[in-house]
C-alpha cells in the first residue's frame, strides 16, 4: 500500500510547560468548628434542635478509617395552624461534595420526603409536589443531611422556614 499525500489535515503536540492548562486551587480543609456543629449529631435519637439563632456553617466530615460516613441529623417542631415547612441545604458545587437531604417523622424511622438532586442545594416542602411532602402537623420532625456519595464531604448551611396558617402569626427559624 502506498502513502497517501495530499489535502487532509494535521495535528500538532504541545508538550511543552505553556501548554499545561493551571489546576483549579484545590479545596481547603474543612474547618474542625464546621464539622464539631451541633455534634454529636448521628443519629435521630442525638439529633440537635433546630431553632432561631442557630448558626453554620455545618459540614459532613471524613471519618476515621472503618468508620461510617458523617451524618447530620436535626430536630424541629411545627406548631399549630402551621401552612408550610421548607427545609432547604444550601452548599458549593464540587464533584466530591454532593449533599442529600431526607425529612423523616419524629422517631426517625418513617421517611416523609428525601431531596437528592446533583446541584448545589437541596429543598424540601411540606406540603409539596418536587419532591413529594405532604403538609406536616403539630409535632416534632426530623431531617437528615447525608453525602449523596460514600465518602463526599462539603460544608453547608440550612434555613427552615415555618410559615404560620391565616389568622395567626408566622413563626420561622433560619440558620444551621
Amino acid at each position: 500500500m502506498g502513502l497517501v499525500t495530499g489535502g487532509g489535515c494535521s495535528l500538532t503536540l504541545d508538550f511543552s510547560d505553556k501548554a499545561i492548562p493551571k489546576d483549579a486551587t484545590p479545596d481547603g480543609p474543612i474547618p474542625a468548628a464546621a464539622c464539631a456543629f451541633q455534634e454529636p449529631n448521628d443519629t435521630a435519637a442525638t439529633a440537635m434542635t433546630v431553632t432561631a439563632g442557630v448558626t453554620g456553617p455545618a459540614a459532613i466530615c471524613a471519618g476515621s478509617a472503618g468508620a461510617p460516613d458523617d451524618q447530620d441529623y436535626y430536630r424541629f417542631s411545627v406548631p399549630d395552624n402551621t401552612a408550610s415547612v421548607v427545609v432547604q441545604l444550601d452548599f458549593a458545587s464540587k464533584p466530591t461534595g454532593d449533599l442529600d437531604l431526607k425529612l423523616f417523622s419524629s422517631d426517625g424511622t418513617m421517611q416523609l420526603a428525601q431531596s437528592r438532586g446533583f446541584g448545589d442545594s437541596e429543598t424540601i416542602t411540606c406540603p409539596g409536589a418536587s419532591p413529594t411532602c405532604a403538609a406536616l402537623t403539630t409535632g416534632d420532625y426530623v431531617f437528615l443531611v447525608f453525602p449523596a456519595v460514600t465518602g463526599q464531604t462539603n460544608e453547608y448551611n440550612v434555613t427552615l422556614t415555618i410559615t404560620a396558617g391565616s389568622g395567626s402569626g408566622s413563626g420561622s427559624g433560619s440558620g444551621v
